[in-house]
């Protein structure tokens, strides 16, 4: 009948958490992590078993990625409290929280998709549920804690350094938006596939990536929310040094679709037919206006011209320069002007000093 202790807020810093305690919640996100793999062998995880099958995910990728059950809400905690870890270990590490004076495992009754960062840590979980009738999210990844911070992790990154240790040779990157997309990718030969955590890159993200390849596949759902996600913050990989190519998926397809449709040679076709970031922007901006109106060509112009001017290499200006003037008519003298307005606009509005 006592009342339960309320756990302390998360929010404290990788400097004020000790080696000791550190060590400690690696460890039990480790043993989470194995404990959900085994329980895919309990009966009751014939529902995540049938997924697995449904999807056509074989015995090695299940094992290479680590994916396992979470039978119900309790579960995971008795397991845990049996192998020394206490309430507020657990919900340290983002397993578990509190409702009612009573502590339940976050990610009761999904999927499992453990997150494991460049050092072999496991820092954090995802989760699908596969109840059709469920009353909780579809969707959970693990809240931030002290060793996750979603705009910093990247999913499958332990796998590129495994290969690099290995020696391998890692002559790109794909960059997919989820678990299962990446996993389809290594299953069909890729590799090199990671995601990120649903957000747009940063510059750690891309500084990151560059310590294992020079040259950036974009691979998003070939649908509205994919493109509008593929615009958002790529400049960040390409001013980190990084070549960025964007891979056109066809409309309502994902790239585990578009494998199981063409197979692989379909998606390396899709590869090598991918388009530089600056053109990808362009046709993405040609697609939102009627080119046979004579005042929405213009707006194009404008904005593609804006674009272009983005670009630090005037060599690769006046070759997209040039390409807009194919599309709509207007002399290349002209958009280069435009240009130019759009940067001066810019500076004007952000009250940034001219170049001069």
């Amino acid at each position: 009948g006592l009342e339960m202790p309320k756990p302390q807020n998360r929010t404290y810093t990788r400097e004020r958490v000790d080696k000791q305690k550190r060590e400690k919640l690696f460890e039990l996100m480790r043993v989470a992590a194995r404990h959900y793999f085994d329980n895919l062998s309990d009966p009751r995880a014939k529902i995540f078993k049938d997924y697995i099958k449904m999807r056509e995910i074989p015995d090695d990728m299940v094992r290479k990625f680590g994916l396992g059950a979470s039978l119900d809400f309790d579960e995971m905690i008795k397991y845990l409290l049996s192998k020394g870890y206490t309430h507020q270990d657990m919900y340290d590490a983002g397993i578990a929280e509190q409702k009612n004076g009573r502590y339940y495992d976050v990610f009761g009754k999904r999927l499992m998709f453990p997150v494991i960062d460049n050092m072999n840590n496991v820092v954090a979980f995802g989760g699908r549920t596969l109840e059709k009738d469920a009353h909780f999210a579809k969707y959970r990844n693990s809240s931030e804690t002290w060793f996750f911070e979603k705009a910093q992790v990247i999913y499958g990154v332990n796998l590129l350094k495994k290969r690099q240790k290995s020696g391998k040779p890692i002559d790109y990157i794909i960059v997919a938006e989820g678990y299962m997309d990446v996993i389809a990718l290594h299953k069909a030969g890729f590799e090199t596939a990671i995601a990120t955590m649903g957000t747009a890159f940063t510059t750690k993200q891309a500084r990151h990536l560059k310590l294992y390849s020079d040259k950036i596949y974009i691979s998003y759902d070939g649908d509205t929310a994919g493109q509008k996600a593929i615009m958002r913050g790529l400049d960040i990989l390409r001013d980190a040094g990084l070549t960025v190519k964007v891979v056109r998926l066809p409309d309502g397809l994902d790239p585990d679709e578009l494998i199981k449709r063409d197979g692989a040679a379909g998606y390396k076709k899709l590869l090598d037919e991918a388009v530089p970031l600056t053109e990808h922007k362009i046709n993405v901006l040609k697609s939102q206006y009627d080119m046979n109106d004579r005042d929405m060509r213009t707006q194009f112009a404008v904005e593609a011209a804006g674009v272009v001017k983005a670009l630090n290499n005037v060599v690769e200006q006046g070759e997209y320069l040039s390409m807009i003037s194919d599309i709509t008519g207007f002399p290349t003298d002209a958009l280069r002007r435009q240009a130019d307005l759009s940067v001066m606009a810019k500076r004007i509005i952000s009250n940034e000093p001219d170049a001069d």
